[in-house]
């Protein structure tokens, strides 16, 4: 059964450690589960004597985790109470009990091999081997799609598609960790329930028919548990290959785009300097130009004229209207250079500033982003945390 612990329930729990002698201990590492999400319940026995001292039953406390419909941790709270002097059925309390043993443990109890679950341990037997089918099927999602990444090939990725990848191998690696902690769990589980299994045959007073079975199958899931461990663990390896590979490309990808940057930058500069000495020349020959031609059409203007005296001499004569030149000339340059600052400074104040690149920003992703319009360039360069 699996009871639905709430405030309210308390008494639920009272009445079944009347009822059945369950430890206030295993509910209240029920309530620990419920409250912090923290296992805090170990695997343990102990002994219960009568009043003559003697042994009279042997109480268990384990655990098992698994994976619900939605990936998420699911841990099994299993108490089991079981007489050492009378031939008696075990009475167990099963918190979150896996569906696939429920209904087997149902099945079998209804059916003509009810026997089989009188055998002690058998039902530990059945949820262990449930929760163990559980969490290989989990597995073997998980490691297909590692498989599938691994088949293909770097080449096929895009750049965004490269960076979900990664993501997604950072997941993977991660519930295939929830994997392993869950395996290493119900080995340490299925360990305990092997020596407290010896421990009931050696203090058991009455006969047990067909009990090696079960130790059997807690040996068999055991090694099962152990082989698809170390599968587990192998498969975290090579997930952590195949990040590392994404990204030590993904930064080849990087420095080939600086690459092509920088000779992109000295092709500008090249072009730059040509521009400028283009420029160069253009004012040497204005210069050279300049005093002939201010000459000439400072002596081209109306206000110079040249007469002839009475001896027939030449000179020349200045207008009397001479003082419109600088009147209008002073002003009119005066608001020419006002308007060139005004246009200078407003350029100033329009130009975007360059922000401030932090530690560990992508400076290739900057730069290419600045240079699309000369060349259109692919940068793939993620800042992951593991």
């Amino acid at each position: 059964m699996t009871p639905r612990l709430e405030s309210r329930t308390v008494s639920t729990a009272y009445w079944m450690h009347k009822r059945f002698g369950a430890p206030p201990k295993f509910f209240q590492s029920l309530t620990s589960w419920l409250a912090t999400s923290l296992v805090k319940t170990g695997n343990t026995s102990f002994i219960r004597r009568d009043p003559a001292g003697k042994v009279a039953t042997l109480d268990s406390i384990n655990y098992f985790s698994y994976f619900g419909q939605h990936g998420h941790v699911v841990v099994s709270h299993i108490w089991s109470s079981r007489s050492l002097v009378k031939n008696e059925p075990a009475t167990y309390i099963i918190h979150a009990c896996p569906r696939g043993a429920r209904d087997h443990i149902v099945h079998c109890a209804n059916g003509k091999s009810f026997r089989s679950l009188l055998r002690p341990f058998a039902i530990d037997a059945f949820i262990a081997e449930d929760c163990l089918h559980v969490v290989g099927k989990f597995y073997t999602s998980c490691r297909r799609e590692m498989v599938t990444y691994e088949h293909k090939t770097f080449g096929g990725y895009t750049a965004s598609e490269t960076g979900e990848a990664v993501e997604r191998l950072h997941n993977l690696s991660l519930r295939l960790h929830f994997v392993q902690e869950s395996l290493t769990n119900m080995k340490e589980t299925l360990n305990y329930l092997l020596s407290v299994y010896q421990r009931c045959m050696d203090l058991s007073q009455i006969p047990f028919n067909n009990v090696d079975s079960v130790a059997e199958s807690l040996e068999l899931q055991s090694s099962q548990t152990s082989t698809i461990s170390r599968c587990v663990g192998n498969y975290i390896d090579r997930v952590g290959i195949r990040i590392n590979l994404f990204f030590n490309l993904g930064n080849q990808v990087d420095s080939r785009i600086n690459l092509k940057i920088a000779r992109l930058t000295s092709k500008i500069a090249v072009a730059s300097q040509r521009d400028s000495s283009s420029m160069i020349t253009v004012a040497a020959v204005t210069m050279f130009s300049l005093p002939g031609t201010f000459v000439s059409a400072l002596f081209s203007m109306v206000f110079f004229n040249f007469q002839s005296n009475s001896n027939g001499e030449s000179f020349l004569a200045l207008g009397p209207q001479w003082w419109l030149f600088p009147l209008i000339t002073i002003p009119l340059t005066i608001v020419v250079f006002g308007t060139w600052i005004f246009w200078q400074r407003n350029l100033e104040m329009n130009v975007p500033k360059l922000p401030d690149l932090e530690v560990g920003e992508p400076v290739a992703r900057f730069v290419s982003e600045r240079s699309k319009k000369v060349e259109p360039l692919v940068t793939f360069t993620r800042t992951f945390v593991a």
